[in-house]
């Protein structure tokens, strides 16, 4: 049995991450791929502390935040996605270890968020759904729900030039992360993603790595 493929789907918040990540779930089983979709933070113990520290219920220091996330990822990875594709099921991630590296970055060594990180397995596919700040938060208004502790202009900016630095880095090194225009309609930006994937499909299944296996350039990064 080929093993599952493990497609993670990245951006800012308000990028429309989650619902994309249902009409790729929903492309994949149109063509007979049992999927599993499933998102960070997680629905495990780590990740209910995580959702409180996002909602700004909890307040933890950024370098706590960065190992929970990662505690919560080994966890996730442990409990559904290699058990999913191990069974031939295509896992459709909702965010990993790349928002761990865009977001916690502002505060914290980049070089030290990788090396926690390092044990994770590398997605075969990342799509980073690309929108500008302003559309984003535009977005996030409009779904009438408090703003959660990274959902502001300046914070939402710089991370989208953090996730345009680490696509760079990480195509140099040979992962396959590629962006996507996240600000046309909804469908338009389904079918930029579907076309991503089904090259992906049209090749065979490589052996499992992880993060550690890249050799990773941050040159210039504090």
């Amino acid at each position: 049995m080929e093993k599952g493929r493990f497609i993670v789907l990245e951006g800012i918040d308000g990028a429309g991450i989650t619902t994309q990540a249902h009409a790729l779930a929903g492309w994949l089983t149109a063509r007979g791929r049992p999927v599993l979709v499933t998102k960070e933070p997680s629905c495990g113990a780590v990740g209910s502390l995580l959702r409180q520290a996002l909602s700004g219920q909890l307040r933890l220091d950024e370098a706590v935040v960065a190992m929970l996330f990662v505690a919560d990822r080994l966890d996730h990875l442990t409990r559904e996605v290699m058990p999913a594709l191990q069974a031939g099921t295509d896992v459709v991630s909702d965010r990993y270890y790349f928002s761990s590296l865009a977001y916690q970055s502002l505060e914290v060594p980049i070089r030290w968020l990788a090396q926690l990180n390092a044990p994770c397995l590398q997605p075969d596919l990342t799509i980073l759904i690309d929108v500008p700040a302003g559309v984003a938060l535009e977005r996030v208004t409009r779904r009438g729900k408090a703003r959660e502790i990274y959902e502001r202009p300046d914070t939402l900016d710089r991370v989208r030039c953090r996730y345009l630095d680490l696509a760079r880095v990480f195509a140099r090194a040979g992962h396959p992360l590629h962006r996507v225009d996240g600000s046309p309609a909804v469908a338009q930006v389904a079918a930029g993603i579907a076309r991503q994937v089904e090259d992906l499909l049209a090749q065979p299944a490589g052996p499992a790595s992880f993060l550690r296996d890249l050799v990773l350039d941050w040159e210039g990064w504090p």
